[in-house]
């Protein structure tokens, strides 16, 4: 199978990669390598310098990929504090651009979200919980807002099954 994989110099995407590669699938990795890094390229691994900000089309890296594992983001939410448009265009703008390529191409897309939208389940500090426990997102901190909202964006848009 064909796969890209966005944001493939981070962590998470470099371990998807190697799984990929050890199980003799071909593996596109697109990255702008703000916060990933060079030496975790993997041998095997197409790798392209791409901020997904910038393009509508990644026909020119990958024709026809069976699945896009979408795992580009500015990762942390004390940064999206202090640089809240760079954020929004990234995490937002940019998984926009994605979608929309995988919905003219009918490609699934597969989607890491961030352990901040799932609330006291690992007592994260950015939630809030009632008196029964229930788990309530604080929807003004942006970096979760925008979160929810690639997950409600790719839904919308078909594309999980």
């Amino acid at each position: 199978m064909k796969f890209l994989v966005t944001g493939g110099v981070g962590f998470i995407g470099t371990n998807l990669i190697k799984v990929l590669l050890k199980d003799g699938h071909e593996v596109v990795s697109i990255d702008n390598y703000s916060t990933g890094k060079k030496e975790n390229e993997q041998e095997g691994c197409k790798y392209f310098k791409v901020d997904i900000c910038d393009y509508k089309s990644f026909d020119a890296y990958i024709e026809d990929p069976d699945v896009v594992f979408h795992l580009a983001a500015l990762p942390r939410i004390q940064p999206s504090f202090k640089y809240p448009l760079i954020t929004f265009k990234t995490n937002v703008e940019g998984t926009m651009n994605l979608l929309d390529w995988c919905k003219k191409k009918n490609t699934p897309l597969v989607y890491a979200g961030s352990s901040s939208t799932h609330g006291g389940v690992y007592k994260n500090p950015y939630t809030l919980q009632n008196g029964r426990e229930k788990n309530y997102v604080n929807y003004i901190q942006r970096f979760i807002l925008y979160k929810l909202l690639f997950a409600d964006f790719i839904m919308y848009m078909g594309l999980i099954n």
